[in-house]
């Protein structure tokens, strides 16, 4: 836990780092398969909800505009070559300037500061970028993170409760306002229009940062999207929500699940409180069904009651709390 001994420099895009304790080097292409084992190691030590996922999952993630792996992923290796911790920094917000920090650190390695070691290098990257403040989020099952958090000055902000669905299709009939014309949007032609109709829904969402076709582009090719379940209501002609789940998967053959995730819901304010969005919810629901998906899950911010009625209405059931963290750079 005593770091004045250890030499580590600053610099970690081109030489590695090294400590008595770990060695820091900076993230590559050819990470994936360690960076993935790592993060199933340290998810199914405590996730009530984990389950198995591949490679290709974090590749396609970390492949949108903007993220640069030798600056963005550190990766802590021990004495003998493991993989055993990592930290990532990504843009939260541009207004204000602000980077999202992520720490994982092998549970037979924890409590010999490896941790502590790889924040103070994101808080130095994040110094280095000019962002005013580092965020995180939390989940409640880790007591000790969230310690960890208080212990290095961030404070809690806000919270995020996830929601789980088991599918018991078909339950209810569900009815669809007349007026509402449901539809998948066309990948090739309306990326504008999803742009648009997303920033407009969320542009006064507190710490939204505004999509970018190319970002959505970059979206498209994610190894769990599927474009059947990418759906947008229109009114008049008029595109005034949309939906968004995306695929989930096990890659243990021993636990198969087939997750639905929505990743993203919203109706334009002037068109809110007419059962617009409880129908777009329940079109692409009634999608994954059809597709052999077991679960659907979401996030709600925790303060938004009329989201979350909406959710417990649908069958959705709290599951465990994100809490989100907050400290100036």
């Amino acid at each position: 836990m005593h770091f004045e001994h250890h030499r580590v420099t600053e610099q970690l895009d081109n030489v590695s780092q090294f400590s008595n304790l770990l060695i820091l080097e900076p993230g590559t292409d050819s990470m994936f398969n360690e960076y993935t084992a790592l993060h199933n190691v340290v998810n199914s030590y405590d996730n009530p909800d984990h389950i198995e996922i591949g490679p290709d999952y974090f590749q396609t993630s970390y492949s949108y505009p903007g993220i640069i792996l030798s600056r963005d992923i550190i990766l802590g290796r021990s004495s003998n070559g493991e993989l055993v911790a990592s930290g990532t920094i990504f843009i939260h917000s541009t207004n204000p300037p602000s980077a999202r920090i992520m720490i994982q650190v092998h549970p037979d390695y924890r409590h010999q500061g490896f941790g502590s070691k790889i924040l103070e290098h994101l808080i130095r990257r994040a110094r280095a970028r000019r962002f005013s403040e580092i965020v995180c989020r939390i989940p409640t099952f880790r007591p000790d993170a969230i310690h960890f958090a208080e212990k290095h000055g961030f404070r809690h902000s806000h919270t995020l409760i996830k929601m789980q669905l088991e599918y018991e299709f078909p339950k209810r009939t569900i009815i669809v306002p007349t007026e509402l014309k449901i539809r998948e949007l066309d990948l090739d032609h309306e990326l504008d229009l999803w742009a648009s109709l997303q920033n407009s829904i969320f542009r006064e969402s507190e710490n939204y940062k505004e999509i970018t076709i190319d970002s959505l582009a970059s979206l498209t090719k994610h190894v769990g999207f599927d474009s059947d379940l990418l759906i947008v209501g229109e009114v008049d002609n008029i595109a005034i929500g949309y939906c968004l789940g995306m695929a989930l998967n096990s890659v243990n053959g021993q636990k198969s699940e087939k997750i639905l995730q929505i990743q993203g819901i919203g109706v334009l304010h002037e068109y809110r409180g007419r059962g617009y969005a409880q129908a777009l919810l329940n079109g692409v629901l009634t999608r994954g069904w059809t597709k052999g998906y077991t679960k659907s899950e979401l996030l709600v911010l925790g303060s938004n009651t009329g989201a979350f009625q909406l959710y417990q209405k649908n069958g959705f059931t709290d599951r465990f709390g994100y809490l989100w963290y907050r400290r100036e750079c």
